[in-house]
């Protein structure tokens, strides 16, 4: 971000913008991250820069999403609430699939 220094916050980009936002939470030393929905605006490579970067970080992570690709690349566990209520926890993978969440992965088929 050293090229973007003297531009204001309003003039980044979404991805920039939570680069910045890390950077600033990173230089308090924390020793947990809480980040909630951090793919929200961020395009396919944003999305998959901000997941090589969170996956570099030694920090423990507690990552709040409905995006399941960015999850299933970042975090082992998943604790899934229903109406205030843990209805789920355990590996990422078998939370998906028990909730059959994977429809991404599936080949839609067309309309006729």
């Amino acid at each position: 971000m050293e090229g973007s220094a003297a531009r204001a916050p309003y003039h980044l980009s979404a991805g920039e913008q939570k680069k910045v936002a890390i950077a600033g939470i990173l230089a308090t030393d924390p020793e947990i991250l809480a980040l909630d929905e951090p793919t929200t605006f961020l395009d396919p490579p944003g999305q998959r820069a901000l997941a090589e970067l969170l996956g570099a970080l030694p920090q423990a992570k507690i990552l709040v999403t409905h995006n399941i690709p960015f999850a299933l690349a970042l975090c082992r566990r998943a604790v899934f609430f229903q109406e205030g209520v843990i209805v789920a926890d355990g590996p990422v993978d078998e939370v998906v699939a028990r909730f059959g969440w994977d429809f991404a992965t599936a080949a839609p088929q067309p309309r006729r």
